[in-house]
């Protein structure tokens, strides 16, 4: 009988937890064969003026910790990327999470973040509007 309470108790605590789910991680490489695609929306969760300095093209600036219907796509099936500096920064992971708990399955990380795009080469947004690194 004691055994058996304690396995409800266990399952009802279970039920009540909520339980993260960690966004899905993309490539660079795949983050580039999706740019520009219908439906892909790329956040940058780095500091606004880091963003200005530099973003990934077509990246829209999101605060981390203020990701809600205001800047996310009327879409919910829609494909969210989000980014910050490098593999050691969790701002993306914190505005990843956000989204994933508002309904947006297709969320995903691209953990090398801004440094490794743009230490591979790949094209940036200057502050000028220009684009630079393009190969």
């Amino acid at each position: 009988m004691r055994a058996a309470l304690a396995l409800l108790l266990i399952i009802a605590a279970c039920r009540t937890a909520p339980v993260e789910v960690e966004p899905a991680r993309l490539t660079l490489f795949e983050v580039e064969a999706l740019l520009g695609k219908p439906g892909v929306f790329l956040f940058d969760a780095n500091p606004k003026d880091f963003y200005e300095h530099g973003h990934l093209p077509g990246a829209r600036w999101v605060q981390f910790d203020a990701v809600d219907a205001r800047v996310l796509p009327p879409d919910r099936s829609a494909r969210l990327i989000f980014y910050c500096a490098n593999e050691l920064c969790t701002a993306s992971h914190s505005a990843a999470r956000s989204a994933l708990a508002q309904g947006y399955p297709n969320t995903f990380l691209m953990p090398e973040g801004f440094i490794g795009w743009k230490k591979s080469g790949r094209p940036l947004i200057r502050p000028d509007g220009g684009v630079t690194g393009v190969r």
